[in-house]
């Protein structure tokens, strides 16, 4: 399953531009659920939006 799962991380990577805001997950939990929240009250800042460089997925 390893080579799958290389595969799909390098998938999303390559299209990070194209998924919208991308929340970093190097903040707390309490603080990454606010930045979604505010995102979601105004949607104008959801998309298009670059991925941050220290983005990451778990």
């Amino acid at each position: 399953m390893g080579h799958a799962v290389v595969r799909w991380y390098e998938a999303i990577e390559q299209s990070l531009h194209k998924l919208g805001r991308v929340v970093s997950n190097t903040e707390t939990p309490e603080r990454a659920a606010q930045t979604i929240m505010e995102a979601i009250a105004n949607p104008a800042n959801l998309w298009p939006r670059p991925a941050p460089e220290n983005w990451m997925i778990v």
